[in-house]
């Protein structure tokens, strides 16, 4: 079968097109663009539909290619289904776009230029007209037809050179004329048909193509013609000798790309973006991409294979310098850099100024008028590329460790980060190079990603060991990296310092300044995933603007990521290597000290935050601050910080009973209990907690054990883990009737009457609820007093005493309005709105359900927000207003999709249950909200 690009898209058999019209074409083609490459699920589905999607575009894509795969019948398998796309496997002699380019480049590279003509003539004729014809309008077309039709362009550019070469003057004029006229901006045409024309005698002819493009370029464009077709003119116009075309081996084009590799695995949205970048005008402004990333990322794998993958639109040639700029030696200096780069394009050392600005002003006139791809690799920072640049129609292609950010601002550079492979990726990488084995042994390989963390470096190690013993098991591989130091020493090659772990990220620390590499050191002692600012500063003991500073230049040079605004994370063998070195480098007592201060910085956070989201808890004494905490100034950015924070939370608070900080500890765990609690993490809560309660038990504080046991029973609650839950709180009121705190004990109460209530045990609830309120009304707290009432009202609601329920609810409510506690405002009205609901009271039920809806809206309490609105239709449908109830509902489902909640998929079930004629569900009731 064959494929064709370079004409109407076809799958040809036996001379006919298996392929009908319509978007299995449009699919073909997308893939055929990018043939032997994933095309990923967006990009098809973009090709297919742009902005006018279906309904369900991934199953819609999945029937197209489907059918595509039909139609092609006996190459179907062609089509193979990737974890992120599809692929289409082919040889290049099945499609005409790789033969052509292929032949292309065979041309280039050889130096007889009757061959070259052979060639090119060979390459030309694979186009059978328009390229992408046949296809609906769309993106693909518009994005591809044109770079496709630059590339023919430029082949008959170098066939034309050639034959005048070759004395061939009054063959090329009858075409050079007809293209010439099509495109009447492309200066390089213009040269050709006016050389050819001259040479065979036809000066006027000559002179009028130049006046005619000088005209359309002024009278379209605003500009003058070139330097080259300005002195051709002159040359043509003066009846001198014109230039014979240079030989192409007198131009000098080089072709020094490194070997590509034949492994290359994943990058796909990488390489798409690289390949938007490449310019496509005759002679547009230089372009300059700007890839960076840490080492053993692949910036260089990646900057070659997609060199390779376009060395065919840059026929001028493609240069490589590797500018030293991290490893073993000094980096390149610019001036030696562009001497290396001049003497390969052909001038000699009489020619070479000895300045620099001399020598980059050469460099801009050699390559001026050329399409050239220059791949810069390891630059040092951006003051080493500037000399570097030419001044028009190329591509600049840098890679770093450093973020070029000066390129991007002052000459408009784009740039692109390296992360980590995907796991997908890395384990096809992985898969590649072990073979069989790997596919036997899926969970060995996935370990083996997570333990290289997707460090391309790391893995090709990994694999390169596991092909020294092919009889030996990978599981044993694997065990060789469970420690934090085996892994460093395993990954090491033992004879080549580019590919060894430490030697390639010794590079980029010696080149910190003392205090950045010093704040390294100590983020690698961090427990949690990522770190905030304010915690980073307290770690190292400096201002919070000292600190953003030295972070800066740590994610400049690419040893720390910033995935986030405000938030720094190293790789995890990078935070491996930092670590040994901080046990090296730095004494036990600084570390500790450096600890001690994070730990504290985190409870004066929790501390801050936890009066905006639980109001009115039992007071406890705290140590006087120590660091500067985050800013926290409302519920929403106190909610904001617990949610940020996440597990960092559990792993400060481990770190604190290792560490022996036990005051700290305990009062950390205390204060932190909002967050975990109002978001659900119970395993989290659970592991703080504990760590709380051993503290205390270990400093002997019965007030800290007694707020721990509280807080381990408020965990095992939240996990349905009822009966352990009481057992914790009658500890908990234990303890504080010991040591006679009576809001601890009011508290307590509280606790053991929501749980009670939860495992059914209804009298227990209401006795312990009642208990509190009394409790609470002695300490003189309406708050307090407000929570125990409400937490009686939900008992009396549930053992069916509606009228008692509301009377107690309204009190609740009449409190939480009194002191300001609006989201606990809300729950009481959600409950009254339940209670009339139940006494067939809507209209009072109906305006307790808005208000309760209003009050999620403005706190931002989205999930809520939603609960609150199917019950508010609930309540509307049974008094038959149905629009109304609809567009409660509706809205609800609008939130809960927004979010990503699954009762999203429960609320449109019901809907649809109502619109056949189902019956109204239950009332949601106020059990399935926490405050």
């Amino acid at each position: 079968m064959r494929f064709h690009l370079l004409g109407p898209v076809e799958a040809v058999v036996a001379e006919r097109n298996v392929v009908p019209p319509g978007r299995g074409r449009l699919v073909l083609a997308a893939l055929l663009l990018r043939a032997n490459s994933t095309v990923s699920r967006n990009d098809l589905v973009d090709a297919l539909w742009e902005s006018d999607l279906p309904a369900n575009p991934e199953a819609a894509l999945q029937t197209t290619v489907s059918r595509l795969r039909s139609a092609l019948d006996s190459c179907r398998d062609q089509i193979t289904t990737e974890p992120h796309g599809y692929r289409i496997t082919i040889d290049p002699e099945q499609l005409d776009l790789l033969q052509f380019r292929s032949t292309v480049e065979d041309a280039v590279q050889e130096d007889d230029p009757t061959t070259r003509v052979g060639l090119l003539r060979k390459a030309l004729a694979q186009w059978r007209g328009e390229p992408l014809s046949g296809l609906p309008p769309s993106a693909l077309v518009r994005d591809n037809a044109p770079a496709l039709t630059e590339e023919r362009l430029r082949a008959i550019e170098l066939l034309a050179t050639d034959q005048l070469e070759l004395a061939q003057h009054a063959e090329i004029v009858p075409q050079l004329t007809s293209l010439a006229r099509r495109y009447p901006a492309r200066e390089r045409l213009a040269v050709l048909l006016m050389q050819a024309q001259f040479r065979s005698g036809h000066q006027a002819e000559a002179l009028h193509v130049y006046h005619r493009i000088r005209t359309y370029l002024a009278d379209e464009l605003g500009v003058d013609p070139g330097p080259e077709l300005r002195r051709l003119y002159d040359e043509v116009l003066n009846s001198g000798e014109p230039r014979t075309t240079r030989r192409r081996r007198e131009h000098h084009r080089p072709r020094q790309l490194p070997t590509d590799i034949t492994r290359f695995t994943g990058r796909t949205a990488d390489l798409a973006v690289l390949d938007t970048l490449i310019p496509t005008a005759a002679e547009p402004p230089v372009v300059i991409v700007a890839l960076d990333g840490p080492g053993g990322v692949g910036k260089t794998a990646l900057a070659v294979h997609w060199a390779h993958s376009v060395k065919h639109q840059f026929p001028d040639g493609q240069l490589y310098l590797n500018l030293r700029g991290h490893g073993p030696g000094q980096p390149l200096d610019s001036a030696m850099a562009i001497e290396t780069v001049l003497r390969s394009l052909g001038i000699t050392d009489q020619q070479i100024p000895t300045d620099l600005d001399g020598r980059s002003a050469l460099l801009r006139t050699v390559l001026a008028g050329k399409r050239m791809l220059l791949l810069l690799d390891n630059a040092a920072d951006a003051n080493q590329i500037r000399p570097l640049l030419p001044g028009s129609g190329s591509l600049v292609l840098v890679t770093s460790r450093t973020q070029l950010r000066g390129l991007v601002v002052r000459e408009g550079a784009n740039r692109l980060t390296l992360d980590q492979l995907l796991s997908s990726e890395a384990a096809e990488l992985l898969t590649r190079i072990i073979g069989d084995r790997a596919r036997l042994a899926p969970t060995a390989i996935h370990d083996l990603v997570r333990r290289c963390n997707g460090l391309p470096l790391a893995l090709v190690i990994a694999a390169e060991r596991a092909t020294r013993s092919p009889d030996a098991r990978l599981d044993d591989l694997v065990a060789e990296l469970s420690g934090e130091r085996d892994q460093l020493d395993f990954l090491g090659s033992g004879d080549d310092p580019s590919t060894d772990i430490r030697s390639v990220f010794s590079w980029s620390y010696h080149a910190l300044s003392p205090d950045a590499a010093g704040l390294l050191r100590l983020l690698a002692i961090f427990p949690g995933a990522d770190i905030g600012v304010p915690a980073a500063a307290a770690l190292a003991g400096l201002s919070q603007g000292q600190t953003v500073r030295l972070l800066d230049q740590l994610v400049d040079t690419s040893q720390l990521m910033n995935r986030r605004p405000g938030r720094y994370e190293l790789h995890d063998l990078m935070r491996t290597y930092a670590a040994e070195l901080a046990e090296q480098l730095d004494p036990p007592e600084l570390r500790s000290a450096a600890l001690h201060r994070l730990v504290d910085n985190y409870l004066q956070s929790a501390v801050v935050s936890r009066p905006w989201l639980q109001a009115g808890e039992p007071a406890i004494a705290f140590p006087a601050g120590l660091s500067e905490p985050d800013s926290i100034e409302d519920a929403r950015s106190a909610l904001a910080w617990h949610e940020t924070e996440g597990r960092n939370l559990v792993a400060v608070a481990k770190l604190a009973v290792d560490q022996g900080f036990d005051d700290l500890c305990w009062r950390f765990a205390y204060a932190a209990w909002v967050g975990p609690h109002r978001g659900n993490n119970w395993q989290d809560l659970l592991e703080i907690q504990q760590a709380g309660l051993r503290a205390a038990e270990r400093a002997g504080d019965l007030i800290g054990q007694a707020h721990g046991h509280s807080g381990i029973g408020g965990a095992h609650r939240g996990a349905g883990r009822q009966e352990e839950a009481i057992a914790e709180q009658l500890k908990a009121l234990k303890l504080f009737q010991q040591v006679g705190d009576p809001s601890g004990q009011a508290a307590t109460l509280r606790n053991l009457s929501a749980v009670c209530l939860d495992a059914g045990r209804h009298t227990e609830a209401l006795t312990y609820g009642s208990s509190a309120q009394v409790a609470d009304k002695a300490t003189g707290r309406p708050g307090n007093t407000a929570k125990s009432a409400y937490q009686v009202a939900l008992t009396l609601l549930a053992l069916g005493k509606y009228d008692e329920a509301v009377v107690i609810g309204a009190e609740a409510c009449a409190l939480f309005r009194e002191v300001g506690q609006r989201r606990a405002e809300a729950g009481a009205l959600h409950l009254l709105a339940t209670a009339w609901g139940r006494l067939g009271e809507h209209a009072s039920a109906i305006d307790a359900a808005r208000a309760a809806v209003e009050i999620r809206a403005t706190m931002g309490d989205h999930a809520y927000q939603a609960v609150a609105l199917e019950q508010l239709g609930d309540l509307l449908l049974a008094t038959a207003r149905r629009a109304e109830a609809d567009r409660a509902w509706l809205e609800a489902l609008g939130i809960l999709d927004d979010l990503g909640d699954p009762a999203a998929d429960v609320l449109r079930s019901r809907l649809g249950d109502l619109t056949i004629g189902g019956n109204l569900w239950p009332t949601p009731g106020p059990a399935r909200i926490r405050y």
